[in-house]
């Protein structure tokens, strides 16, 4: 993470490990993440933010329509099961930084406002944490939950995970043979749609006690 992105974080309280940081801001648990190294990014939007929250549906809408109003530039929010995952990027990092402030405190205020529930909630149950907190790793992000919760998702998994290795191999032979069978223009893409397909079942393992 660049020394100036990394610092700001730091003040503000967060534990800064490689090209991530973890900690609370506005009240909410905050993963943050760099994708790429220096201006070699992954991504067109490589300054990422995910807040853990508890929000019902209705109080997700509203929240949406506000950030929509907010109109933050250069800034792609979507919901997850675990909160609001916000994308950014701007001309330098200098820049970024100088608008990160704005940024946080736009989005922590509009879920505040809302009713998202704060970092002593379990974001998949909204209960409030007692003895039961469990901090998790999900698809990368340290996300605190309620120790039942966590058995319930791990049990989904598992689930999941018995299906698809249940699945006849015809079933993925027949895919492949339909892929391979397309337009030769569409071969460069392959490689990334199965390594989406892998990464996504990855992320369902990848939540641990």
């Amino acid at each position: 993470m660049n020394k100036k992105l990394a610092a700001f974080y730091a003040d503000r309280g967060l534990t800064v490990s490689g090209n991530r940081a973890y900690g609370i801001l506005g009240g909410y648990e905050v993963n943050a993440e760099v994708v790429g190294v220096g201006f070699n990014y992954s991504s067109n939007m490589p300054f990422r933010l995910h807040f853990s929250f508890y929000a019902t549906d209705e109080q997700r809408r509203n929240m949406e329509t506000e950030i929509r109003s907010a109109g933050l530039v250069r800034c792609k929010c979507m919901f997850t099961q675990y909160g609001l995952s916000a994308e950014m990027s701007d001309f330098t990092i200098g820049k970024f930084v100088d608008r990160l402030p704005g940024i946080i405190d736009t989005l922590t205020g509009i879920i505040s406002q809302n009713g998202g529930l704060a970092a002593e909630y379990c974001p998949v149950c909204g209960n409030a944490f007692a003895d039961n907190k469990k901090e998790c790793s999900v698809d990368g992000r340290r996300i605190c939950l309620d120790a039942d919760c966590v058995e319930k998702l791990n049990a989904v998994i598992d689930a999941e995970n018995k299906e698809f290795d249940r699945a006849p191999n015809n079933y993925l032979r027949g895919f492949l043979g339909a892929l391979i069978g397309g337009v030769a223009g569409a071969a460069g893409g392959a490689p990334v749609f199965f390594s989406g397909i892998f990464s996504s079942l990855w992320a369902l393992v990848s939540l641990v006690v």
